[in-house]
């Protein structure tokens, strides 16, 4: 295992230092944070996590805003991250990597649709946890698991209903889940965080070959 600093200056005035851990895979899996919830929060901790455990070369993108501590404005916001998001992925795809998995949280997961389109000529894979009606503005041809909860409202049913009707689409409801994929018992949430991961977990392992 080797671990790497992808650096970047950002829009933001700070210097992103993305972490780039290499396993002599050719399955880059990038893990792309919500607005607020940061690549050290549970679902995006162990989302990292599983995807070593798995053999896989791991990607943890971070976003400016975050790192200065400064407050996010979508309308101009998205863009910026997509195309330094865009930079850091390109820097560690010189090495021969044929597939890319995306996992995202929530604005992660705006932003994987996004940056999916930069990358067509690779295979990609993409699990959405917690996403929202903007994820799927374009739907994408692309094997994808979405994970949300049953009382998180940043989905609507019509969206619902578009992503059930899919065939490339895996839509898993966490019963009581909100958009953190917790709720009001800690141990409840933590249980909630297991059956997440453990149905990520099997998704990856179906996808992690060429």
């Amino acid at each position: 295992m080797n671990q790497k600093i992808v650096q970047l200056q950002s829009h933001w005035r700070v210097t992103l230092d993305n972490k780039w851990i290499e396993q002599n895979s050719n399955i880059l899996s990038v893990i792309l944070p919500g607005e607020n919830y940061t690549n050290e929060k549970p679902l995006m901790y162990y989302s990292r996590k599983i995807a070593l455990e798995l053999g896989l070369d791991v990607l943890s993108v971070d976003y400016g805003f975050q790192i200065s501590h400064e407050d996010f404005e979508a309308n101009t916001g998205i863009d910026i991250i997509v195309k330094e998001s865009e930079q850091i992925l390109k820097e560690c795809l010189n090495k021969n990597y044929k597939k890319i998995i995306f996992i995202g949280k929530s604005l992660g997961t705006i932003i994987q649709s996004k940056l999916s389109k930069e990358f067509v000529d690779y295979k990609q894979v993409h699990a959405y946890l917690t996403p929202v009606d903007e994820t799927f503005r374009t739907m994408m041809n692309y094997p994808c698991l979405i994970i949300t909860g049953t009382e998180d409202s940043k989905m609507n049913n019509l969206t619902m209903s578009a992503l059930k009707n899919s065939k490339n689409i895996e839509l898993v409801k966490v019963d009581g889940g909100n958009h953190r994929l917790e709720c009001s018992d800690s141990l409840k949430s933590i249980e909630m965080l297991s059956t997440a991961m453990g149905i990520l977990k099997k998704f990856m392992i179906k996808h992690s070959t060429i």
